[in-house]
């Protein structure tokens, strides 16, 4: 480290400083979803697209599809929209 330029240092003391902020932040987090005081928030397109796949996997559990139009119905589900 010592052979490093002055620059290279300052960034890599700035990016653990960085890294070790988001650290604490996500043990926050982590504890007040524990305690149900923090909710997970999803983009409605993923929340629309995991409604889909349940319902795709609703479907073949039913026996409405097989293996291969489920296989083909969920390809369609992750094309860009």
């Amino acid at each position: 480290m010592a052979d490093a330029p002055k620059d290279v240092r300052s960034f890599l003391y700035i990016f653990i400083q960085l890294l070790h902020r988001k650290a604490t932040l996500v043990n926050m987090q982590i504890r007040l979803v524990s305690d149900q005081k923090l909710k997970r928030h999803q983009r409605s397109t993923y929340r629309t697209m995991q409604r889909r796949l349940f319902d795709l996997w609703k479907q073949y559990e039913d026996g409405q599809r097989n293996s291969k139009e489920l296989l083909e119905a969920c390809s369609h589900l992750v094309q860009p929209m």
